[in-house]
């Protein structure tokens, strides 16, 4: 999901860390995968990925592939810190990031606040292709600075709504699901509010 005028060496910190969690019922250890996205929701390959457990301090890495993706096998319960690196970006940190058995957890927003408007795109693949199932819904929220700006970029395909104004994103976090409502300054008659399913 590239946007015309954005590189990976342009944005300023790593996104989003998507970790999903799988066990092996009988042996008690379990999997993280996911991907590395920069700011503009393009996949980053060639970033170090550390895994590191708590409790013991015991820390693994692993390196993203050509599709930005990284894989951790064999992961005891417990609680670690993922974190994400690679030259030319802010370190990426993502604390009490539980790992328990039989259970499964993943990513279902990221939200940016590099851009001065507000969008809102369709949950997509790191790729950028639609995917309502398990994609991952991404909001650019740069609406409480000094301006906002109309888009001087191409709009992406999967783009939803998108608006020069100033607010807030206002979000309800639920057990299986989210709210969300952009809420406007006032005189400013835009809005944009709705509710996911998280996977």
């Amino acid at each position: 999901m590239k946007r015309k005028g954005f590189s990976i060496a342009a944005a300023a910190l790593f996104a989003l860390l998507l970790a999903s969690t799988g066990f092996a019922q009988s042996l008690q250890v379990g999997t993280i995968e996911g991907h590395v996205l920069d700011q503009s929701g393009a996949i980053v390959p060639g970033a170090t990925v550390s895994l590191i457990n708590e409790g013991t301090k015991f820390a693994r890495t692993a390196t993203t592939d050509g599709k930005g993706q990284f894989y951790f096998a064999a992961v005891e319960p417990g609680s670690y810190t993922l974190k994400a690196e690679l030259s030319g970006f802010k370190s990426y940190e993502a604390k009490g990031q539980r790992v328990g058995a039989n259970a499964t957890a993943g990513v279902d927003i990221v939200i940016n606040g590099q851009q001065h408007n507000y969008e809102r795109f369709k949950p997509m693949t790191p790729g950028g292709d639609v995917d309502t199932a398990r994609g991952i819904r991404e909001f650019n929220v740069g609406t409480g600075g000094s301006s906002v700006e109309d888009f001087t970029v191409s709009v992406h395909p999967n783009s939803e709504t998108r608006a020069a104004v100033y607010g807030v994103l206002q979000l309800t976090l639920k057990a299986t699901g989210y709210d969300w409502k952009f809420l406007p300054i006032l005189g400013s008659n835009y809005s944009d509010s709705g509710s996911g399913t998280c996977h």
